[in-house]
């Protein structure tokens, strides 16, 4: 390995303020190895759209063996045929502009996959503009987030192939939403919304984001989650009545991240379109932009869509079947479950039984909407 790149003793890489503009990361005597310049972020978050996560694999020519470089050692199968091994290590830098330490976080590891060295890298790409922040990454400066993970995971890897064939394993993007009068009135109510094959879907404290309340609703291989953000990063700037969504799309055969053609770091740097797409797409999946509204407002709703009598009863009665987290018996393609689903989403709405008790408070009826990045009462 190029030693020239050692890092010092802390792993640390130093960075380089001049007024607003803050450069990362810096190797020692190499200058800049990828963030270019760009202002940096008003104080406190802003309505946005971006990444917050970001993972990438590589296949490895070299690596450095010094033991010393990777403190995170896992084996698998040791002293057998089929041992295996994976070696980590963190990377961290502190805030240019606050001295603040470990603000700016970048792993690496490496594996060995059938006899063949593979190499990740990964990162919360927001951090690199906006380290003590809550700020979101715009797309168009995920080119340069790509070339910083690169230049991190080259100080100690030798990777076989150019970054633009890298393969994308994850990328999370996220939407804030702001001035929402009662955030656990979105956390909670949606809790039951029909997703289909949605493995599972609750609610749970997170321990890293304050123990904030979250709704996660997906399966294996990625999912949405829905969260009160000044719960989560008050101390970050997170306004009272700000909420974030997330979606979080891993790589692989039929996954969201393929479904969107966004297999390498060039499909994804390319064309922000694509990025744009998948979130759109999840964000109608997840149903957390359904309004929310009582039962009488669902009988009022439901008779308004002009069906016999035979089909309103039975859309009001899957309408509070799964309130009460009730799954259809049928199966996920018959026609019934089909027609079904379509009128509800025609009709986007959620019911929630106990909404009358959220009202009093503090809630108000209504949705979440995209657009705007705010909430839109009833």
């Amino acid at each position: 390995m190029d030693t020239d790149n050692e890092l010092d003793a802390r792993g640390d890489f130093p960075s380089v303020t001049q007024g607003e503009v803050a450069r990362f990361p810096c190797a020692p005597g190499k200058g800049p190895t990828g963030w270019q310049e760009g202002p940096r972020p008003a104080p406190g978050p802003e309505r946005g759209f971006g990444c917050d996560r970001l993972s990438l694999s590589f296949p490895v020519k070299d690596m450095d063996d010094d033991a010393s470089a990777w403190p995170m050692v896992t084996i698998r199968g040791q002293g057998t045929a089929g041992e295996s091994w994976t070696r980590g290590r963190r990377f961290s830098s502190h805030d240019p502009m606050t001295g603040e330490s470990d603000k700016i976080n970048i792993f690496v590891g490496v594996t060995e996959v059938a006899g063949k060295l593979w190499g990740k890298v990964e990162a919360n790409p927001s951090r690199f503009a906006d380290p003590s922040g809550c700020s979101l990454l715009p797309l168009d400066r995920l080119q340069d987030a790509c070339q910083v993970l690169a230049s991190t995971a080259q100080l100690v890897l030798h990777p076989g192939e150019r970054v633009e064939q890298w393969r994308v394993k994850r990328v999370d993007l996220a939407r804030d939403f702001r001035g929402i009068s009662t955030p656990a009135f979105y956390v909670g109510g949606l809790l039951h919304v029909s997703r289909p094959y949605a493995r599972r879907t609750y609610i749970y404290s997170d321990p890293s984001k304050g123990n904030a309340q979250t709704l996660w609703a997906g399966g294996k291989g990625g999912g949405c989650r829905l969260y009160d953000q000044h719960e989560a990063y008050a101390e970050k700037g997170a306004p009272p009545g700000s909420l974030r969504w997330e979606v979080e799309a891993r790589g692989g055969n039929g996954s969201w991240l393929e479904r969107e053609s966004l297999s390498t770091v060039g499909d994804l740097v390319g064309n922000m379109m694509p990025l744009e797409s998948l979130a759109a797409r999840r964000w109608e999946w997840s149903g957390m932009g359904r309004e929310i509204g009582s039962v009488m407002q669902a009988v009022v709703q439901v008779q308004g869509l002009g069906l016999s009598e035979a089909k309103r009863q039975r859309l009001l009665g899957a309408l509070l079947e799964e309130s009460c987290g009730i799954a259809s018996t049928r199966a996920a393609r018959s026609e019934t479950s089909i027609e079904y689903r379509r009128l509800k989403k025609e009709l986007g709405y959620v019911v929630v039984p106990a909404i009358d008790r959220l009202i009093d408070a503090g809630a108000s009826r209504g949705r979440l909407d995209w657009d705007s990045g705010t909430e839109i009462a009833a």
